[in-house]
């Protein structure tokens, strides 16, 4: 069995049904306002253009099939294995821990509640079981096989004009895309109209007031005097972060309204009180999962049905490890990221001189080390301008970090694929 096209011919029919059903809820809610807006609607109908950048046709073919849509691209060999090994080392924690009580004390607490922890990186060493080494050593061989194998037949979903497609509208710096409040759509608005509408909403003194100062370094002081306070066992569950940033406000625009305004949002993710926010969300999640109201998201879990029907009966004829590790194990792949990620930014750009800049992290504003200039000199004495504004949170740039004492030895690396 092809796990790969298992794998995409799910992620096809669920990506067909989920855009079905959104462009039907456009369908309803856009033609009742639609003559207040000054906008276009593209020959695809999940596209709004309210700007005045007209989209060629392999832009509107990519914009087309949605943000949550994921270019497919080469597996991360590295990334991949370090999940497998990751799933081995949980079963065998589960067979070194099957007799002991306070393990199985930990495992009567609720699965979102063990997670909060912070988790040891020790490993139980092999030759405990031979069932369980057997499986893990074939499943291994197995699962890195296959995609070893499929690495260079993977099909890809876009053309090569739809990958230019993207990397163009990444680089428009006079027009923002975001998905509308309702319906799925994707919305082209230009920035200034964007920058105008929460300009407009921010001066709103009844919602918004401005600050003298940033409160996060007094705000900390106080949280981490109230964590005192609190049992050891909750301290270890709450996670704060050293570094927290103020929330970031970002619009999404009701499209199916007169005037386009746009719904605010703030992102807590990497403030002060994220962790806290997940704590306390742990706590009510088992009481809001128990409503008769509940419904469960979607998942975007792919089994790979094939190695598990082939190798369980291995752990099936070991009766302890049947009864330790239960059911089947469900090994979920990680989507790509999609064009949400890859084509939207919450990020209000911070300055457009070209070139290496220090990001706005109080560490990186303080550090004299960082290079901050338009050029950077190459083998040779070779002199190259640098085109687009760079810091050390920008995404898929290559660097290079050479010693002073040593200016032969040179360390070359990437940064991180995402946000």
């Amino acid at each position: 069995m092809d796990f790969t096209k298992i794998r995409q011919e799910i992620y096809i029919i669920h990506f067909t049904s989920l855009q079905r059903k959104k462009d039907h809820k456009l369908s309803k809610i856009l033609p009742a306002t639609w003559g207040h807006n000054r906008g276009t609607l593209n020959s695809p109908s999940n596209i709004v253009n309210l700007s005045s950048y007209t989209l060629n046709p392999a832009e509107e073919s990519v914009l087309s099939r949605g943000l949550s849509f994921c270019p497919s691209t080469p597996t991360n060999m590295i990334q991949f294995c370090g999940y497998l090994e990751a799933y081995f080392r949980r079963l065998r924690l589960k067979e070194y821990f099957q007799d002991n009580t306070e393990q199985h004390t930990d495992t009567q607490l609720p699965s979102h509640q063990q997670h909060r922890k912070k988790n040891s990186t020790w490993t139980p060493p092999e030759g405990r079981n031979d069932s369980l080494d057997l499986y893990i050593e074939c499943f291994r061989r197995r699962a890195q096989a296959e995609i070893v194998e499929k690495q260079h037949c993977l099909p890809h979903n876009l053309s090569h004009a739809e990958c230019n497609a993207i990397h163009s509208l990444r680089n428009l710096p006079d027009i923002i895309i975001k998905e509308a409040d309702k319906g799925g759509a994707v919305v082209i608005m230009n920035r200034s109209d964007y920058q105008e509408e929460a300009a407009r909403q921010l001066s709103n003194t009844k919602f918004y007031r401005p600050l003298s100062s940033d409160p996060t370094e007094e705000y900390t002081r106080k949280l981490h005097y109230l964590l005192r306070t609190l049992p050891t066992l909750t301290q270890e569950q709450i996670n704060i972060s050293l570094e927290p940033q103020p929330g970031l406000f970002y619009l999404l625009p009701k499209i199916h309204k007169p005037g386009n305004p746009g719904r605010p949002i703030i992102s807590g993710i990497g403030t002060l009180t994220e962790g806290l926010s997940g704590y306390v969300d742990s706590l009510l999640r088992p009481y809001t999962t128990s409503t008769p109201s509940y419904l469960r998201d979607t998942t975007d879990f792919h089994h790979h049905r094939c190695i598990i029907s082939d190798l369980q009966p291995i752990l099936d004829n070991d009766p302890s490890l049947s009864q330790t590790l239960g059911g089947r194990p469900v090994l979920a792949h990680r989507l790509h990221t999609n064009l949400k990620h890859i084509l939207t930014s919450n990020h209000a750009p911070h300055h457009n001189n070209s070139g290496t800049n220090p990001c706005n992290k109080p560490r990186c504003q303080l550090c004299p080390h960082i290079y901050t200039s338009n050029t950077i000199t190459g083998p040779n004495q070779i002199r190259y301008n640098i085109t687009g504004s760079f810091t050390c949170t920008s995404t898929n740039v290559i660097y290079a970090i050479i010693c002073q004492q040593f200016p032969s030895a040179m360390y070359i690396g990437q940064t991180g694929q995402s946000q």
